[in-house]
């Protein structure tokens, strides 16, 4: 509280610690949940909803928007990648090539707007900092961006109808896909596909000496009309 000085002028009050404007930062503009869950990661503990969806019986891919089109990255393609995502290291886009990963990209008058991957058997889950199996036959999608003007547009849902287009091609039975409980819009995109809450998979402990353990769902069942109210729910409470 401001105090006042030997003249009667009320003196400034004093601005708060780094540490303690981050945490009134973070609360302000992503609320308290998001706070409380980076606190948790601090300490160790992670958690994220796997998401999953059979690949049989997929209806057609979404048809992109005029002039736009999907494809397949290659690595002759990692400088378009990395215009698109400037803060992935190029040594990280071409591991995940050369472990087998594989990367849909939409592209429109010659730039990408979107990408994201998927994987199969080992792979590296980024938010985790570590490896995690999948069980054989199953994909995981993750790692979605899609540029800003483009959100909100289906980008994400097109790009994904794609993927699991390709992987069912490729013989594999359903795909998982991972998302921070935070993350409403990635929840969304997952409902809007046909996904169901699948699993929690928790990391416990910190990067080279961190557990992966997975529970089974027993929440209610998430739907898409479920997550929009939700989402509505937040933004009244944060205005």
């Amino acid at each position: 509280m401001a105090g006042v000085d030997s003249r009667g002028h009320r003196e400034p009050t004093p601005e708060p610690p780094g540490l303690a404007r981050r945490v009134v930062a973070v609360a302000r503009d992503q609320g308290l949940r998001r706070l409380a869950a980076g606190a948790l990661a601090h300490l160790g503990y992670r958690r994220m909803i796997v998401f999953e969806r059979s690949l049989r019986d997929l209806p057609p891919p979404r048809v992109p928007p005029p002039g736009a089109t999907v494809e397949r990255l290659d690595a002759a393609a990692v400088d378009d990648y990395l215009r698109l995502r400037p803060d992935t290291p190029a040594s990280l886009v071409r591991a995940r090539l050369a472990a087998g990963c594989v990367c849909h990209a939409v592209r429109f008058q010659g730039n990408l707007v979107a990408a994201g991957w998927t994987g199969s058997g080992r792979v590296r889950v980024d938010y985790f900092d570590a490896d995690v199996d999948f069980p054989a036959g199953v994909a995981y999608y993750h790692d979605m961006y899609s540029v800003a003007s483009w959100r909100s547009r289906g980008i994400g849902t097109i790009l994904v109808s794609h993927q699991l287009a390709a992987l069912a091609a490729a013989g594999l039975d359903r795909i998982h896909g991972a998302s921070v409980p935070e993350n409403r819009a990635s929840i969304r995109v997952c409902l809007k596909l046909g996904y169901h809450a699948h699993e929690w998979l928790v990391a416990i402990g910190y990067a080279g000496a961190r557990r992966i353990v997975r529970r089974p769902w027993r929440g209610p069942p998430l739907t898409l009309d479920s997550a929009i109210a939700r989402r509505n729910a937040s933004a009244r409470a944060e205005r």
